[in-house]
């Protein structure tokens, strides 16, 4: 049951850069510490790599309809954070993925 409630949290609150486990804890009614429990336990990963994997995973689809920078949209509080995630999840940059990707198109 909490696992849906999480799962919903980071889809409608991805761009709040604020949102963090404490922030989802609070929101969703449960301790810090079993929040971290049951997300290491069903997802085999932390709260923050589901996020961030959340917003890197929308941030692709933005980068092939619009040309301008998108961190603030998905949640990065700059260009640089949103930029390091990127290339930690993809291997690349979020501008070498929308060359790629376009000129595949």
């Amino acid at each position: 049951r909490y696992i849906s409630q999480i799962n919903e949290l980071i889809q409608t609150d991805y761009a709040n850069p604020q949102l963090d486990i404490a922030m989802a804890a609070e929101k969703i009614g449960i301790s810090y510490s079993y929040i971290c429990k049951i997300v290491k336990e069903s997802k085999q990963s932390s709260f923050t790599i589901l996020l961030n994997h959340y917003r890197i995973e929308t941030s692709k689809k933005l980068l092939l309809t619009t040309n301008h920078s998108i961190a603030e949209e998905v949640g990065y509080i700059n260009d640089q954070s949103y930029s390091r995630y990127f290339k930690k999840f993809e291997n690349m940059t979020p501008g070498k993925y929308r060359t790629l990707n376009l000129l595949n198109k």
